[in-house]
């Protein structure tokens, strides 16, 4: 009896990266279709310290908007229902005739012991047609185990209201590292 036998052998091993992942579909509605949001996801890969932020809309964004215009894609996070207020916001916006990215840290504020934290970013956002994603340092957002997000557009500064919200309406998605 003869046996053949063959032994691969290889002088790496494949790295197995674990992500944890929420998200959110949402039906397109009367919002212009470069604010309309149909897809939102949080990812965290693990070991990585990073999390992913990813919104798609019902159209590509425009890259660059036309100047003298305004629009934004924000993720809130409530990283503590127990406190009052959204500690943290993700900017991504055209300010008229330049993008800007960054987190707004609220919790000294919110508390009422201090001001508005803004750390900008740069070269954090990719847009891929209709779908934007900014990949951050969790350590910006207090390195929390778990929040409540949502994701939100609009076409004016604020306290103009936002163009659409997913989910929609008050409500939030769990998200778990």
């Amino acid at each position: 009896m003869l046996m053949l036998v063959i032994v691969l052998a290889s002088t790496s091993v494949p790295r197995l990266v674990y992500a944890s992942t929420s998200e959110i579909f949402d039906a397109n509605d009367t919002t212009p279709a470069y604010l309309d949001i149909v897809h939102a996801k949080v990812t965290d890969q693990v070991g990585t310290g990073q999390i992913s932020f990813m919104m798609e809309l019902a159209e590509a964004v425009p890259n660059p908007p036309e100047t003298g215009t305004f629009v934004a894609y924000n993720w809130q996070l409530d990283t503590d229902p127990s406190l009052a207020g959204i500690e943290f916001i993700i900017v991504i916006r055209w300010l008229y005739d330049h993008w800007e990215t960054y987190v707004l840290d609220q919790r000294a504020f919110n508390q009422g012991t201090g001001d508005l934290v803004q750390v900008f970013l740069t070269d954090e956002v990719a847009f891929h047609g209709a779908t934007e994603h900014i990949t951050i340092d969790a350590a910006l957002l207090g390195d929390p185990s778990s929040f409540r997000w949502r994701s939100l557009t609009r076409d004016a500064p604020a306290p103009a209201p936002f163009k659409d919200q997913a989910p929609d309406s008050s409500g939030w998605v769990d998200f778990s590292r």
